[in-house]
């Protein structure tokens, strides 16, 4: 007996959502286990767009993590009316369907006019608590049928122990990240101690990593080498890494062996091959003397050659107990002397071209200063990931309050407006890696924080050549006491060099 037409493409949608929750779940980071399930929903639905949101229980807000399709008008951060859509998916924990948009008085008539008639509510939910919620749209009005509902659900059930999983993950990544960093840290107390040597060191190995253009990737993995080149040293007795006069042959051989040490220390705790190698040859020379595999020119890894050239310069300018540090170009002359011997030519050049650009050095003083002596910034202590992750959260937080206290000031035209200009910043970055991840490094907190203080100086430049100065510094002051008490210090971090109407 054939099977009524409903039953078979009800069978059908089964099929793809299965086959679409398993690709999702192959996908190793929260972030994007969300892109990959809106982006397959708008495929199997043929939908107009979906838009899904991380929910923060404690604001009552969403905020924006992956869209697909043509999005309709999309802000980053947005706190939940008591009489929208998304509280009646809070309350249900379950598919909340919006057959036509305009019969709908919980519709906001700017969907409407973004093109959106017909939309449904999709919340991931774990340990009955919304961990996410995903809303797929439609360009005409659409009738849904109960048993979709159902196949919906039945999907969000798998996505969130997606995100269970992917969340794990990524707190396991940390606890990696951080143990390992911990580890570098504590050889820096035995040989560098007055603290943020290997830090400084990744600062000058990024400058001189974007002075070379490297693409994205290879900075993360520049980032993490920097940081970790020393790890090895942990494996040196201190009677010969703090020994004052000159060492014996035998315990040379022991100094050098540090870096094929941090090499297998890397490659044990999983770190990428080309951090594994970068730090196994950080000793190297250019002309083949160094150690300790004597590789000569390019055969040297590139990062390799950068580390090189910034542990050598952070040595001769860095204060010491026992002596002060000489001037930066005292130390850069030193270094020029050595090309060719010791160090990569094309990599001294672009360290001199970055102390000879006037904003690039002040920019790089600044970090290395910074990291010596973190002081109020709140993401010093965190991993990427977790910095990244509270830059977003108060910048969008911030950036809400703010225009919503000028809507009172200057009117709803004025907010809107400099609503529609907030951008949507993502919190990472692409990754070539296979497994689903993203890129995540100090560089990338840096570039967010830049990115979040300029369009911070936007929105206050705009708003005081409408309400003036005055009025402007009473809105940032405002917006900082409306934030959450945990994101106060953030928000005056990012204000810090971005808005000077702020005190």
């Amino acid at each position: 007996m054939a099977q009524p037409a409903a039953q078979r493409e009800s069978a059908s949608l089964a099929l793809r959502l299965l086959e679409l929750a398993a690709w999702v779940t192959e996908a190793l980071d929260p972030d994007r286990v969300l892109h990959r399930a809106a982006e397959g929903l708008v495929g199997v639905f043929g939908a107009h767009s979906a838009v899904a949101y991380a929910y923060h229980p404690r604001e009552r807000a969403v905020e924006l993590r992956a869209a697909a399709g043509a999005a309709p008008r999309l802000r980053p951060y947005v706190p939940i009316r008591t009489d929208g859509v998304t509280s009646r998916l809070l309350r249900v924990l379950g598919p909340v369907a919006v057959p036509d948009c305009t019969r709908d008085p919980g519709v906001k008539q700017e969907l409407v006019a973004a093109g959106v008639r017909a939309f449904v509510g999709i919340p991931f939910v774990s340990d009955r608590t919304v961990r996410a919620v995903l809303y797929l749209n439609f360009p005409q009005p659409q009738d849904f049928r109960p048993e979709v509902l159902a196949l919906l659900a039945a999907f969000a059930r798998q996505v969130s122990v997606a995100l269970d999983r992917a969340e794990a993950y990524r707190a396991l990544r940390v606890v990696r990240d951080r143990m390992i960093v911990s580890l570098a840290e504590a050889v820096d107390a035995r040989d560098h101690p007055t603290g943020g040597h290997s830090r400084r060191i990744q600062a000058l190995a990024r400058a001189i990593g974007q002075a070379l253009g490297l693409d994205p990737e290879l900075m993360d993995y520049l980032e993490s080498a920097a940081l970790l080149h020393d790890i090895g040293k942990i494996g040196v007795r201190d009677a010969v890494l703090l020994k004052p006069g000159d060492l014996s042959p035998d315990e040379r051989q022991e100094v050098e062996q540090h870096s094929l040490i941090g090499a297998r220390i890397l490659a044990a705790a999983g770190l990428p091959d080309e951090v594994v190698e970068a730090v196994r040859h950080a000793h190297e020379w250019f002309d083949g003397t160094g150690y300790p595999a004597g590789l000569a020119g390019d055969r040297i890894p590139l990062l390799s050659r950068i580390v090189a050239v910034a542990d050598a310069f952070e040595a001769m300018t860095a204060d010491r107990p026992y002596r002060r540090g000489t001037t930066w170009e005292n130390a850069l002359a030193e270094l020029e002397r050595h090309t060719g011997r010791q160090f990569d030519p094309r990599v001294v050049a672009a360290l001199r071209e970055v102390l000879s650009d006037p904003r690039r050095r002040a920019l790089l003083a600044e970090e290395m200063h910074a990291v010596s002596r973190p002081g109020l910034d709140p993401t010093a202590e965190l991993h990427p990931a977790e910095a990244s992750q509270l830059l977003a959260k108060g910048f969008y937080a911030l950036a809400w309050y703010f225009i919503e206290g000028l809507e009172q000031t200057a009117g709803p035209q004025v907010a809107e407006r400099m609503l529609d200009q907030l951008p949507v910043i993502p919190l990472f970055e692409p990754s070539a890696s296979r497994d689903g991840g993203v890129a995540v490094s100090h560089a990338t907190v840096l570039r967010r924080l830049e990115q979040y203080r300029q369009q911070l100086q936007d929105m206050v430049a705009q708003a005081q050549a409408v309400c003036g100065e005055r009025i402007c510094r009473s809105l940032l002051e405002e917006a900082v006491r409306s934030l959450p008490e945990e994101l106060q210090d953030t928000g005056i971090f990012l204000l810090r060099g971005a808005a000077s109407a702020l005190r």
